[in-house]
């Protein structure tokens, strides 16, 4: 099961490495069945409950962070390192750190 957490990790990752995206952006490009898709490899749909549960390993491990937007004038404000509000996820954007697109860069993707 530890190599299935880190595959799923891995390819949330993977979906965030060129944009911040919201929990709903990452679902549709990891069931995507396109180039950036992950469905294929890993089985079946990814669910929201996946996805959740990879972002908050990631954060905590300091590979992404959590970004508010703001309602007042739509302007997108990083949190802290490894901090996760108690707000929903909904009401968040990710965005890769610099320590994660170094952990993606060397990522070799094999199947759990």
């Amino acid at each position: 099961m530890i190599q299935a957490s880190k595959f799923l990790d891995m390819c949330v990752l993977d979906s965030l490495v060129n944009d911040i995206e919201s929990v709903g952006g990452i679902l549709r490009m990891l069931n995507s069945d396109t180039d950036l898709g992950w469905v294929r490899e890993w089985g079946s749909e990814f669910m929201r409950v996946d996805v959740v549960t990879a972002l908050t390993r990631l954060v905590c491990d300091e590979l992404v962070r959590a970004v508010e937007l703001q309602k007042n004038d739509g302007s997108l404000t990083e949190l802290p390192l490894g901090f996760i509000p108690a707000s929903s996820y909904d009401d968040l954007y990710f965005a890769v750190t610099p320590r994660g697109r170094m952990v993606h860069d060397g990522w070799n993707p094999t199947l759990p």
